[in-house]
């Protein structure tokens, strides 16, 4: 995997020419045979399903091992047809504001 610095690419994460995923499990969901189980489904959701370019970050906290391939689906599906909340920091500064 890939690390690029946002200060070296900032560009390439406004306008990215691919959807990017960054993909975390933690230690706390299993061994790594089941880490690795989440990461593969994780990928082949996201694969499948219609999404825009956009860069996506997924955390996989302990718990997720119990959910079945459907549900993990339908979760994480439910939150990309959430719309996206930006938080930011009180005082920065945004060219659209």
């Amino acid at each position: 995997m890939h690390c690029l610095r946002l200060g070296q690419h900032g560009v390439f994460f406004n306008h990215p020419s691919a959807s990017l995923l960054g993909l975390s499990v933690s230690k706390k969901v299993g061994n790594a045979v089941c880490r690795n189980l989440i990461k593969r489904r994780v990928r082949a959701i996201l694969r499948h399903a219609l999404i825009e370019k956009q860069a996506i970050v997924f955390v996989a906290k302990a718990g997720i091992d119990t959910l079945s391939y459907q549900e993990l689906k339908e979760q994480i599906l439910a939150c990309l047809a959430k719309p996206l909340k930006v938080k930011r920091k009180h005082g920065s500064f945004s060219p659209t504001s």
